[in-house]
């Protein structure tokens, strides 16, 4: 495969200044307030990442 170098061909060019989330008690990320919020109440009872996401799911859902 012929490696194409894209950049040169673009009119526009940008830098990424972004850089990771880091968190040290934990992290609930979704596209509504309301389902981060349930995301992240699941995980202060104690539940685990795959019962936030489903909780989130839940909560995006209705």
């Amino acid at each position: 495969m012929r490696h194409i170098d894209w950049r040169s061909r673009t009119g526009a060019t940008f830098t990424c200044d972004k850089r990771p989330a880091i968190g040290s008690r934990g992290m609930a990320v979704t596209d509504l307030p309301l389902a981060s919020a349930g995301r992240a109440e699941m995980v202060a009872a104690g539940g685990t990442a795959i019962d936030a996401a489903i909780a989130a799911l839940f909560t995006h859902s209705h």
